[in-house]
């Protein structure tokens, strides 16, 4: 017997329980529970022959805001994420208020999107002087941030070039230490190249780095950020 879901809905709980997690689920009697009766295999749409052709359908899937069940069939994937400590009086700040040093160093935070929204975030370490503690002290900051829709890898990475600042000479005035990219454009979906390949080739000619793959681990990111954010 088989069976096939997208890790959402009624239903998903006892089924993450039984084929992923390997346990028994809530009320089941668990000396008739065996692990190796049940065998999770992951798949995407790419996997099917009939809907990895169709590319309206792959298109509404990337566009869907819970995209990354739907089309990636991420486990882990909650919508609509948000941190309760944010406080835009706080967080958000003149770049008058920091002392930019120019040797630290910047990095870029990629989400890629074609049908649904991709955002480009541009961040660096500042010093900021703290009223309350009367002292300064080191923060991270994000200093830009590109947003762009239905735009190719090629336009986004060209859009995230141009984004650059450079001096009388055309030398880029930030040192770029690295660009992390959703981890699913190291994906191979057409072809032997990747979405992370194509973009590489494009940072590589600028004289960027090219981009390292995001970390898969949401909670792990979750608990960092909020702490940054306190």
């Amino acid at each position: 017997m088989a069976a096939a879901s997208n890790p959402m809905g009624i239903g998903w709980g006892w089924m993450k329980k039984l084929w992923v997690d390997k346990m028994p689920f809530a009320g089941m009697d668990p000396n008739k529970y065996n692990p190796k009766d049940y065998v999770y295999i992951h798949s995407t749409v790419d996997d099917n022959p009939i809907y990895s052709k169709d590319r309206e359908y792959v298109r509404a899937l990337e566009a869907d805001p819970r995209r990354d069940i739907v089309r990636w069939g991420k486990l882990d994937a909650v919508a609509g994420q948000y941190f309760d400590n944010w406080n835009p009086r706080r967080h958000f700040r003149r770049a008058a208020d920091f002392q930019f040093q120019d040797w630290q160093e910047t990095w870029v935070g990629w989400d890629y999107g074609f049908g649904h929204y991709a955002c480009i975030t541009f961040h660096t370490k500042a010093l900021f002087y703290d009223k309350l503690r009367k002292e300064h002290r080191m923060v991270n900051v994000t200093t830009r941030e590109i947003v762009l829709h239905e735009a190719t890898p090629k336009e986004q990475t060209l859009a995230l070039i141009a984004s650059i600042p450079r001096d009388k000479d055309g030398n880029f005035k930030e040192k770029i230490a690295a660009v992390y990219l959703s981890w699913e454009r190291f994906n191979r979906t057409v072809g032997q190249f990747t979405v992370a390949d194509e973009i590489g080739d494009l940072l590589a000619e600028a004289s960027l780095v090219r981009p390292s793959r995001a970390s898969t681990d949401r909670v792990a990111g979750w608990q960092k950020m909020y702490s940054l954010l306190d």
